[in-house]
Order: C-alpha cells, then sequence, then structure tokens
C-alpha cells in the first residue's frame, strides 16, 4: 500500500455507519517478512481503535477461491501497479461472495474529511456508482492534464468506485466484463487506450439502464489534481476545529495522487502527472496536504523496505517488462484476427 495503515485510522471516526473496512495485505508467502509483518502490526493497531466498524484483512491467496484461472497467471502477464488494478474485479467478487450487499473501493491516496452516508444510500439503488474526473473543460493553456488526455485515461476515475447488489444481473455482468478485460487489456499503453482498468468505465453509461448506475458529479467527492481548476479556490479548512468545507458544505474526500508524502515544498509540482499547478497556487490547501504528508510520512519506508515478490521468477532472475506484456499481446492479436474483418 501507498499509504500506511495508520493513515487509514483517520477515516473510521467518519464511518460510524460503515459495518466493515477491509484491508488488503501480503499473501501468505511473505510471511516473516520483516516489512509485511511491520505492516500487520501497523493493521492490528487500527483494528484495535475501531470501535463501530468491524476490521477485517484480505490477501490474493483468497481470491483463489473466486478466481477461475491461476492469479499468477495476472502477476506474470503485468508488473505491481497493473497487476493490483487488474484484480479488482476479483476483489469485488470475493467481498460479495463473502455475503456483503453494497462495497465501496477507494485507492489507499484518498483521504476522508466527512462520513459516506450518501454513498451508501445510493448504492440501496443502483449497481454502479462513479466519480468522474472533470464535471468541466480544462484550461486550453498548453499545459498538463488536458480534455483529450484525460479521455484517453478514462472518463470515470476508478480511484473511487461503489458496486452493490441493488440489480443484481447489472453487477454480475459487469464484473465478469470487466474481469475479461482486464485479463489481457489492463496495461498502461494510451496510444491503444488502455490505461489500468478505469477507461473501461466509459462503456458503464451504455451496457445499463440509467437506473442501475449513477455518475456522481457532486464536486465535493473526489477532489483532485485533474480538477483543481474550479474546485481548488472553492475548498476552505476552518481554522476553529479543522473541519474542511467546499462553498460551506462538508467535503467528503480529496484524492491525493502523486502527491509528495516525504515533505512539504510549495514550489514543487502539486503531482508529477500534471503541469499546471505547483503546491503553493492553493494556499487555501495548505493544510490538507500538509496534514496528508503527516498522516502517510511512513509510506516511504514501507516502499524502501518491502519488495515486490513477483517481479523475478523462482530463480531470482528478473521478468524482463516486455515478456511481462508479451503474452496478452499475441492473445489479443489472435482474438482481434478471429473477430473478422474491421468494421467499414
Amino acid at each position: 500500500p501507498r499509504a500506511p495503515p495508520s493513515a487509514t485510522a483517520s477515516y473510521l471516526p467518519q464511518a460510524p455507519h460503515l459495518p466493515e473496512l477491509v484491508w488488503f495485505v501480503a499473501d501468505a508467502r511473505h510471511a516473516g517478512d520483516a516489512a509485511v509483518a511491520a505492516v500487520r502490526r501497523e493493521f492490528a493497531a487500527v483494528a484495535a481503535r475501531a470501535s463501530t466498524t468491524a476490521v477485517a484483512t484480505a490477501s490474493l491467496d483468497d481470491l483463489r477461491a473466486v478466481m477461475p484461472y491461476d492469479i499468477n497467471e495476472l502477476a506474470f502477464r503485468y508488473g505491481l501497479k497493473c497487476f493490483s488494478t487488474a484484480v479488482k474485479p476479483w476483489v469485488f467478487r470475493l467481498l460479495f461472495a463473502r455475503g456483503h450487499a453494497r462495497c465501496l473501493y477507494f485507492d489507499p491516496d484518498i483521504q476522508f474529511y466527512a462520513d459516506l452516508d450518501e454513498l451508501v444510500l445510493r448504492l440501496h439503488r443502483v449497481a454502479i456508482l462513479v466519480t468522474p474526473h472533470v464535471t468541466r473543460p480544462n484550461p486550453d493553456d498548453g499545459k498538463w492534464q488536458t480534455d483529450l488526455q484525460l479521455a484517453r485515461t478514462g472518463v470515470y476515475n476508478f480511484g473511487f468506485l461503489g458496486l452493490s447488489r441493488a440489480h443484481e444481473p447489472v453487477l454480475d455482468h459487469f464484473l465478469a466484463w470487466w474481469a475479461a478485460r482486464l485479463r489481457f487489456e489492463g496495461h498502461v499503453d494510451l496510444e491503444k487506450g488502455l490505461h489500468y482498468d478505469q477507461q473501461w468505465g466509459a462503456f458503464v453509461a451504455s451496457f445499463y439502464p440509467p437506473d442501475a448506475y449513477h455518475v456522481l458529479r457532486d464536486p465535493r467527492y473526489n477532489v483532485a489534481y485533474w480538477n483543481l481548476h474550479y474546485r481548488g479556490r472553492e475548498i476552505r479548512v476552518r481554522p476553529s476545529d479543522g473541519a474542511a468545507t467546499y462553498k460551506g458544505a462538508p467535503l467528503i474526500f480529496v484524492h491525493f495522487s502523486g502527491v509528495a508524502t516525504d515533505a512539504w515544498d510549495p514550489d514543487a509540482s502539486l503531482s508529477p502527472h500534471q503541469t499546471r499547478f505547483r503546491l503553493g497556487d492553493f494556499p487555501n490547501l495548505a493544510p490538507l496536504f500538509r496534514d496528508y504528508a503527516r498522516a502517510t510520512a511512513g509510506a516511504a519506508r514501507h516502499r524502501a523496505a518491502c519488495r515486490y515478490g513477483l517481479a523475478a521468477f523462482d530463480n531470482g532472475a528478473p521478468v524482463p517488462y516486455w515478456l511481462r506484456g508479451l503474452p496478452g499481446s499475441l492473445v489479443a492479436a489472435g482474438r482481434a484476427r478471429a473477430r473478422g474483418p474491421p468494421a467499414p
């Protein structure tokens, strides 16, 4: 994880109605690894402080029970980040198989500032809940990101995704279809229209009836560098109690994608994924950035200590990047040829 479990503790007081929080950790083969053991200890401390939420762990080994093929196939095909996103449909399958009716997924670089009750209520009525990257165009200033770049990475940001059994056939179809796409087409290749798992979300609005999904356009959700050009100046942090608001209403969560966690530098780029803003361009957001940096200060330590155990063959030889993608590209090419001539 990019953020240590201790950062998760800040979320629990904001979630009095959340029945369970599941944190995915390294699988059983890493038992005894010092860094993994440290993460597990921190997570146990978080669980001990949870008063109203059941805190559970799950692992890659648990996914084997719901996957029809060996998970090592995905581990070989993808690097760490693509592998982590390619298993997401199966993580949802696992949680629904455990009896959950509604599930919310969040990237580990998201910080919460208010409760998520509205999300849970909406999932009583719809099967799929998504947030768009932007609801207004990007400035035409020659800087990143542009509308075209966001279209290539995905209309919706899958750093957050809510799914439920409210429309069971829709849920089952979406998870099966999404998992099938990510088995071979979960790479990052923007020229080919591939960007992890999230660009496939663009089909939600055309695949399913309007009452089965909801696009959450509320600007208080999923604030990030890609929408700060119109949301950033509207956020305030009250000095009296530290409450974060958007135009006076509670801010729900911020997605700190790419924001450095080691130190606060107002002259640094807000995120390496964009060129439009520096951290210091939003003085009103400085308390949020500083608090996030403090909360995730241990992330660099975990990254430095944790070795990605699926980056090499059993004999220790590293798996070349080009070899990882080769099986998927060959299969995709064969499937494309089998479909017949392209449409006119």
